[in-house]
């Protein structure tokens, strides 16, 4: 299913409010063009200089109006094109940025790319209260992508329940913090749409956003 919001209202809306500003922004500048010319010294009157230089001004501002103008328009297409490749989303499978794992049939996988490797790859796994319940070392690990299996077990070896869980990852090469990401792979069950930003739902990992799509499987 797709949520959707209808965003043309808000664009002719700020479209209208930027003509209106430049309309009213151009007056302005007119009326305390007028002033200056019936309050000027008779003596020392503004040259033609001056008043090319006032008129100008009256321009750039213009300018500046319509530029906001088309930039507005241009985002707008953007909002509307990525809204319409996430509905296109729909049903396929896609793997993601997420720190989220589904525990099921007693173990849950996990898949972390690793852009420089490491020398050790701390993982620590999360309960939905945010309270930690496992942690277990992968060791080195060479750049690209690495992959474990949490057995479902807690520290002292109690077995969870299945479910959602979180993981944190901590790695280190020489000594220094490196990236770690965690990926996950589910199936895109419908897109909603906030703010003019799109998101997608997947069937286990929840909401992600569009932009932490790595790949469509």
């Amino acid at each position: 299913m797709v949520t959707s919001v209808n965003n043309n209202s808000g664009v002719d809306v700020l479209n209208s409010a930027a003509k209106k500003s430049s309309t009213e922004a151009q007056d302005r500048f007119l009326k305390l063009l007028v002033a200056q010319l019936q309050n000027q010294d008779p003596m020392n009157p503004m040259d033609n200089a001056q008043m090319t230089s006032q008129i100008a001004q009256i321009n750039t501002v213009n300018g500046i109006t319509q530029l906001n103008e088309t930039m507005q328009g241009v985002a707008s297409q953007i909002v509307a094109t990525q809204n319409i490749q996430a509905a296109a989303l729909i049903g396929k499978s896609v793997e993601v940025v997420s720190d989220r794992i589904i525990k099921q049939d007693g173990k849950a996988g996990i898949t972390l790319a690793l852009p420089l490797g490491a020398d050790s790859v701390t993982v620590t796994v999360l309960n939905e209260a945010g309270l930690p319940v496992r942690s277990f070392e992968m060791g080195k690990q060479e750049p690209g992508r690495a992959t474990a299996v949490w057995d479902g077990k807690t520290n002292d070896g109690q077995t969870l329940a299945d479910g959602k869980y979180r993981i944190e990852v901590a790695a280190k090469a020489g000594g220094v913090a490196v990236e770690a990401v965690p990926l996950g792979r589910d199936q895109v069950s419908g897109v909603t749409v906030t703010s003019g930003q799109a998101q997608l739902q997947l069937s286990q990992l929840g909401g992600v956003r569009l932009g932490d799509v790595i790949s469509i499987l």
